[in-house]
C-alpha cells in the first residue's frame, strides 16, 4: 500500500476506534505521473526531478519500516484504550504521556506536513498547489545545502591565491633598484651622492581580508549571501638574487545564510585555518608566482525547513558538522612593461584545489527528518587569463602612491557533478549536484602606498562575475616590512 494512503488510513482509524471525526477533504490517492501527487511519485514522474523521486521514495519508506509499523499502532491503540494519550479531535495530533516522545515527535510531524501539502478541513488545494508545495518540502529537506559547500571554500581559495599575487605584486613595486643618492655639501655647493642600499633579503606582511558573496537559486539550489573575514601573515627570503620563498598561515571565517524558497532558514559556519608556501622568481620585467598549500575546513550546519500553505505551516531545524582538509596550489606568470610612470602588462595563471569534506549526522530536529549526509570530493582547475596596470605618484620625495587596477577572465575545467550517498530514517538515497558555473570575470582595484624604504602599506578590492549567477567582492589590505 502506498505509504501516504497506509498514513491516512492509520489517521482514519485509531481517531474512527474513539468516536471522533476528522473532517479532511477527499483527494485522490493514486499516483497522477502528470500531477505528481505528494508522498506516490514514480520513476520519472512529470515535473519532478530524479533527486525529489529518490529523496521520496527513501523518505516514504522510511516512514512506513520505522514509524507505521504494527507494534506502534498496537502502542498507540493500547495508550488510547489506558487513556495516556489523547488526540486533538481538529487536527488529530498527539499529546500524552504514554507513547515515545520519538514516536509522538514523528506521528505530529508527519500530520503537520500533510496538511500544509493537503489542507485541513474544508481546503480543497489543486494537485498542481500540492505539487508545488510538496517539491518546496523535497528541496529543503534535501542536502543541496551541503552540496553548496564546496562552491563557496572553493570560491574562498580562489580569492586567497588572487590577493598573494596582489600582494607579491605590492612587494614587486615596492623594490627599489639601484642605490639611493643624498645631497652632501662640497664648498658651499649640494651635489648628489650615492649612498649603499642595506641587504634585505626579509619581507613580512600581515594583512586583513573580508568577502561578501551573493548566489541566484540555479536547479532547485536554494540562493544564498556569504560573509567571510581572516587575518594572514607570512614572510618570504630571497635565496637568490630575484628568488624569494616563504611561508604564510591564517584564519578565514565565513557565515553562510540560505534564502529563497529553498533555503527554509538554513545557516551555515565555516572555520578554516589555511597555510602553505608562496615563491615569486623575477628577471627584467618577467615573473613567476607560485603557491602550494592546504586548509582545514570546519563546517557546522543548521539545516531548517520551513514550509506553510493551506492555511498550515510546519518548521524544522536540524544540524550537522562537516569537515576535511583541502590542498591548494597555483602557478602564476607575467610580463610588465614600462613606460615612464606606467607599468603595465599581461598576466595568467593555473591553480589546481581538492577538497574532501567528511560526512555529517545531523541531530536536534524532528527524529524522522535527522539525516545522515555522505562525505564529498570535489576537484576544480581554475584557468585565468587577464592584464594589470600601475601608476607611480611622488606624493612626497619618500612617499609614493601606486594606483592598481586588474580585470581577468577565469575558466573552469574540472568542477562536475557528482553523487552524495545519504539516507533518512534508515533508507539509503543518491542526490546528484549540478555542474558548476564555468566561467567567471574577477576586476580588481587597489594601490600600494610606500612610506619608507622598508614600509609600504596595500589595499585591494577584487570583483567576481560567475555565470553561475554568483556575484563575490573581496577586499584585502595589510602591510609589507622589509629588512
Amino acid at each position: 500500500m502506498a505509504p501516504l494512503k497506509t498514513l491516512r488510513l492509520a489517521v482514519y482509524s485509531l481517531l474512527g476506534s474513539l468516536g471522533l471525526a476528522l473532517t479532511a477533504s477527499a483527494q485522490n490517492t493514486n499516483a497522477d505521473t502528470n500531477g505528481a501527487i505528494p508522498g506516490f511519485l514514480q520513476q520519472g514522474a512529470h515535473g519532478f526531478t530524479q533527486n525529489q523521486v529518490n529523496l521520496d521514495t527513501a523518505f516514504w519508506n522510511g516512514i512506513e519500516r520505522k514509524v507505521f509499523t504494527a507494534a506502534n499502532v498496537d502502542a498507540i491503540i493500547s495508550s488510547l484504550a489506558a487513556g495516556t494519550i489523547s488526540f486533538d479531535p481538529i487536527t488529530g495530533l498527539v499529546s500524552g504521556s504514554g507513547l515515545s516522545s520519538q514516536l509522538k515527535e514523528a506521528y505530529n510531524a508527519i500530520l503537520r506536513i500533510y496538511y500544509v501539502i493537503y489542507g485541513l478541513g474544508d481546503t480543497n488545494p489543486s494537485v498542481q498547489q500540492q505539487s508545488s508545495l510538496y517539491k518546496q518540502f523535497l528541496n529543503q529537506l534535501s542536502p543541496s545545502l551541503y552540496t553548496t559547500l564546496p562552491t563557496i571554500l572553493f570560491n574562498s581559495a580562489n580569492v586567497q591565491n588572487t590577493q598573494i599575487q596582489q600582494r607579491l605584486w605590492a612587494v614587486r613595486h615596492g623594490t627599489t633598484d639601484g642605490q639611493s643618492v643624498v645631497p652632501v655639501s662640497d664648498g658651499g655647493k649640494k651635489v648628489m651622492t650615492p649612498v649603499a642600499e642595506p641587504n634585505q633579503k626579509w619581507v613580512t606582511f600581515v594583512d586583513g581580508n573580508g568577502m561578501w558573496s551573493q548566489a541566484q537559486s540555479v536547479n532547485n539550489l536554494p540562493s544564498y549571501n556569504s560573509y567571510a573575514g581572516g587575518v594572514q601573515v607570512g614572510a618570504s627570503y630571497e635565496l637568490c638574487r630575484n628568488l624569494s620563498v616563504g611561508p604564510y598561515a591564517g584564519y578565514q571565517g565565513t557565515k553562510v545564510n540560505f534564502t529563497g524558497s529553498n533555503g527554509g532558514g538554513s545557516s551555515a559556519t565555516d572555520n578554516s585555518v589555511r597555510y602553505g608556501l608562496f615563491s615569486e622568481y623575477r628577471q627584467g620585467g618577467w615573473y613567476n608566482d607560485g603557491i602550494i598549500g592546504g586548509a582545514y575546513n570546519n563546517v557546522t550546519v543548521n539545516h531548517g525547513i520551513s514550509i506553510a500553505g493551506n492555511d498550515s505551516n510546519f518548521s524544522n531545524m536540524t544540524k550537522g558538522s562537516v569537515s576535511g582538509g583541502e590542498f591548494d596550489s597555483m602557478y602564476g606568470t607575467g610580463y610588465e612593461f614600462k613606460a615612464g610612470k606606467l607599468t603595465f602588462g599581461p598576466a595568467t595563471s593555473l591553480q589546481y584545489t581538492y577538497m574532501h569534506l567528511g560526512g555529517a549526522q545531523e541531530t536536534g530536529g524532528s527524529h524522522i527528518l535527522d539525516q545522515n549526509i555522505g562525505s564529498q570530493s570535489a576537484s576544480s582547475l581554475l584557468y585565468t587569463l587577464g592584464g594589470q596596470a600601475s601608476y607611480n605618484i611622488d606624493l612626497t620625495q619618500r612617499v609614493k602612491l601606486q594606483p592598481f587596477l586588474s580585470f581577468a577572465w577565469q575558466h573552469e575545467f574540472l568542477q562536475k557533478d557528482y553523487g552524495v550517498n545519504s539516507s533518512i530514517l534508515g533508507q539509503n538515497y543518491n542526490y546528484q549536484t549540478t555542474n558548476a558555473g564555468r566561467d567567471q570575470y574577477i576586476a580588481g582595484i587597489g594601490g600600494n602606498l610606500l612610506l619608507t624604504k622598508s614600509l609600504s602599506a596595500y589595499a585591494v578590492c577584487n570583483l567576481i562575475n560567475s555565470d553561475a549567477q554568483i556575484f563575490s567582492q573581496a577586499i584585502s589590505a595589510g602591510l609589507n616590512w622589509k629588512f
